[in-house]
This record gives C-alpha cells, structure tokens and sequence, in this order.
C-alpha cells in the first residue's frame, strides 16, 4: 500500500445525478456488461486520476444542456 493511502479506505458514496447523466451513464455500463455501479466506480476513479481538480464554472459540468 501507498504510503500516501494508508488512513484512507474504501468508502460508498452516494450521489445526485442529472437525468442525462443517469441516461449516459447507464448507457455506458450496458454497453460495456457492466453494473452502474461498477460503471460509476471506474469512472469516478479514472477521473480523479487525470483532473486532479475542478474550477471555473462547475455548474456548466453538472448541467442537462448538451455541450457539443
């Protein structure tokens, strides 16, 4: 183990999601065999991983509206 992960341990986390990001997401784990969950897991972790954070205006993330 990580010397940096050693008070940290895995967690369940509860979430709100947008109705679009509920369709994508459960989109995505279909299309891949996976559960949401497991979908979501991956996900949260790979982006944690590339973005190390978030500024600016969130709210444009977390919006219904399509962005491209």
């Amino acid at each position: 183990m990580n010397d940096n992960n050693k008070n940290y341990k895995p967690i369940t986390v509860s979430v709100v999601l947008s109705s679009e990001s509920n369709k994508r997401l459960t989109e995505a784990a279909e299309k891949a065999g996976r559960s949401k969950r497991i979908e979501a897991m991956l996900r949260i972790a790979h982006h944690l991983k590339t973005i190390p954070e978030v500024d600016g205006n969130y709210w444009e993330i977390i919006s219904d509206k399509e962005t491209t």
